[in-house]
């Protein structure tokens, strides 16, 4: 009769000293870099305060399979600079924010206020873009980036992390007990909305949006209380009104895009038919014809004298104009760099060319491909083939494909299983289905802000192996 709730044998420690100067370091590590390093330094700091909270918790995750396939990996790559032909080229800079694993490691029982920490990040940097582009702030882009003003290195980065972390927000709204709670995170994930929108990285946008379509749905229809349903109805609605905006967007753009294509092809051909006129811009005729057209005429000495020409020297053709414009969008060159990969593989499959070997293997890839595949192509030799699949595939072979596809595999399936068990996993598991869906198309594992958020998001997989405790509203509320 008096026994104790049940809740308070399992309730969460609140968060010592060390774990707030982690999470203070962890909403910078959502800049980008410069900026991240110095998050990663007191993400570090504050870990080591505590060091055999440390020792513990960074014991406990290391017996994670997911987590040694994910530090497998990287180990695979960091072995690869042994025989790597460039050292300048081979990106070392990642592996620094592999530190993040330990200093997260703590949070076992407060996953979710390792989520608001990086979505307040990201949020900071989604409103120092708006207030760059709006003319609230002054100066020059910082760092130097495709984006005008405001933090964003690379939009298409800057789109997945969006992305991620509004999936990972979306289980903490439908628990949102009241309004201003609900209000709080509705806030945070409309930023992330914004982010991905401004970031116009369609790939991102598309794929973070799908997921949110059907993730939202689901925690609706749980059992959450009606500030929950409320603020993931608003993001589900805002979604398909942003999706919607941009198929419309694109389909126009594609329109113009392929009207101006034709122009140029049209153009060309024209140009290339045009026939030989004298100096008074008109055409001679062959008078020998029986019409009266046809080719030029030349006087008679020149027809008696005529020998035929030489044959041209065999030479591989370079690509036509058509050819080229065809081959210069993101989505040829991609299908470029797929097709040399290919062959790239087969002299090295098991260990790969080294880290930092891309470009070198592409410049002597299109050397011995056929001339419409890549020789001729502006921009195909270069150090990121823009996949992290054909990255490990050239740079560390077949066994750092393996490791790749086994490490998000594992996690996507930990945090599925886990769905099973407790429905609020599911956002983790539609985040690394965005975060998978980027790496085909992007290079993560070069760019250290990107590190930095998967080496988050494999703590929080590690640690969903174990039901969550509920604490009380009252308690959830002090202790995040």
């Amino acid at each position: 009769m008096n026994a104790p709730h049940r809740n308070q044998t399992d309730r969460a420690a609140p968060l010592n000293r060390g774990q707030w100067i982690t999470l203070i370091g962890l909403a910078i590590v959502a800049l980008p870099t410069p900026w991240g390093w110095i998050g990663l330094g007191l993400a570090c700091a504050g870990s080591l305060l505590h060091p055999k909270t440390l020792w513990i918790s960074t014991g406990a995750l290391l017996g994670r399979p997911v987590i040694r396939l994910w530090l497998a990996w990287w180990l695979t790559i960091a072995a690869s600079m042994v025989w790597s032909p460039d050292l300048r080229l081979a990106h070392p800079e990642p592996l620094l924010m592999l530190l993040l694993i330990p200093a997260v490691a703590s949070f076992r029982t407060h996953r979710n206020a390792v989520v608001l920490a990086i979505a307040m990040g990201i949020s900071i940097n989604v409103c120092v873009q708006l207030m760059h582009w709006t003319g609230w702030m002054k100066g020059d882009r910082y760092p130097s980036g495709w984006v005008s003003g405001g933090l964003f290195d690379y939009p298409p980065f800057a789109a997945i992390w969006t992305a991620v972390v509004l999936l990972l927000l979306l289980p903490m709204l439908s628990d949102g007990r009241s309004w201003p709670r609900a209000l709080g995170f509705s806030v945070l994930a409309g930023l992330c909305m914004i982010g991905a929108h401004i970031a116009s990285s369609k790939i991102a946008l598309l794929t973070g949006g799908v997921c949110v379509l059907l993730v939202g749905p689901v925690l609706m229809l749980r059992r959450s209380t009606l500030p929950g349903r409320v603020a993931v109805g608003s993001v589900v609605a805002a979604t398909i009104a942003i999706v919607i905006w941009h198929c419309l967007r694109s389909n126009t753009l594609i329109h113009h895009r392929f009207s101006a294509l034709s122009r140029q092809i049209a153009a060309a051909t024209t140009a290339h038919e045009e026939p030989v006129t004298d100096h008074a811009g008109k055409t001679p005729v062959d008078v020998t014809s029986p019409t009266g057209e046809g080719q030029p005429s030349m006087p008679t000495s020149a027809v008696a004298t005529q020998t035929p020409a030489p044959a041209p020297p065999t030479t591989r053709r370079n690509p036509s104009r058509k050819q080229q414009t065809r081959m210069q969008s993101s989505l040829g060159l991609r299908v470029l760099w797929w097709n040399a990969t290919s062959h790239i593989v087969i002299e090295a499959p098991v260990f790969g060319h080294g880290a930092g070997s891309t470009r070198d293997q592409l410049a002597r890839a299109e050397r011995t491909l056929p001339p419409d595949l890549a020789a001729g192509i502006d921009n195909f030799i270069i150090e990121d083939p823009h996949s992290s699949l054909l990255a490990t595939a050239i740079e560390q072979g077949l066994l750092g494909v393996g490791l790749l596809l086994a490490c998000i595999c594992t996690a996507f399936w930990v945090s599925l299983r886990a769905t099973f068990r407790d429905v609020r996993h599911i956002g983790l598991a539609g985040a690394w289905f965005a975060l998978a869906a980027g790496a085909l198309v992007h290079t993560l594992q070069f760019s250290p802000w990107m590190t930095a958020l998967g080496a988050t998001m494999i703590v929080l997989t590690a640690w969903t192996t174990q039901p969550v405790q509920t604490p009380p509203a009252t308690e959830m509320d002090t202790h995040i």
